[in-house]
């Protein structure tokens, strides 16, 4: 069966991610879809604050603020290494890890000015 074209496998090995990171993805269809089109996302502005901020690993949800009030925290065994973690803002993926392969990176306008701010202080 042929497979729609709005649903075409992104070139995986274009991303510059390890061959086992490749073979995680792969496994997770629509993750990966997810994921494809945060990378096509621009970087969140300078002074982006988010009402909702959530942590999931292996797309469970273990830490989830709204407003800066804790609403989900899950707990989790210390030495628990998960696969892939993700980090969403405003339902939005923000960022994106598997193992050391950072596959997505919005965040870096957001890192900038805490930067410079921090070296202001």
């Amino acid at each position: 069966m042929m497979m729609p074209i709005n649903h075409m496998v992104p070139d995986l090995n274009n991303w510059g991610v390890s061959d086992q990171t490749i073979a995680i993805l792969r496994r997770e269809p629509n993750i990966l879809a997810d994921i494809a089109k945060a990378r096509n996302r621009p970087p969140l502005p300078p002074g982006y604050c988010p009402d909702v901020i959530e942590v999931l690993f292996e797309d469970v949800p273990y830490l989830r603020s709204e407003q800066g009030v804790l609403s989900v925290l899950r707990d989790c065994l210390p030495d628990y290494q998960p696969r892939f973690i993700e980090y969403r803002m405003d339902e939005e993926t923000a960022f994106f890890q598997v193992g050391s392969d950072i596959v997505v990176n919005r965040l870096e306008g957001i890192a900038d000015l805490m930067g410079r701010i921090s070296c202001r202080s």
